[in-house]
């Protein structure tokens, strides 16, 4: 009985080490993977930060006049409400 009990413990310890070495697998490709996207977002960075710099260069003395209101042709086909009502009542607690 011990030494059923034992290697059925046995058992159940390698498959945990199993899955635990797979998860270890996945979460290191993940990583890898995540490593990448923000290698790839910090060179996107650099390069619109060089693209500015050069535009700022070239037109000194434009301003841009940002309006984040602003309808822009990108969002025409996005459904959005024009008027929101304004509630300033607290929300009721719900019991």
């Amino acid at each position: 009985m011990t030494i059923v009990t034992t290697e059925q413990r046995a058992n159940d310890l390698q498959a945990k080490v199993e899955r635990l070495k797979s998860n270890l697998r996945e979460a290191k490709r993940q990583h890898r993977e995540l490593q990448q996207e923000a290698y790839d977002l910090h060179g996107h960075l650099r390069d619109s930060q060089r693209k500015l710099k050069k535009f700022r260069a070239k037109y000194p003395n434009l301003e841009v006049e940002e309006n984040p209101f602003t309808s822009l042709l990108e969002d025409d086909d996005i459904p959005i409400v024009e008027e929101v009502p304004f509630d300033d009542n607290p929300t009721p607690l719900e019991a």
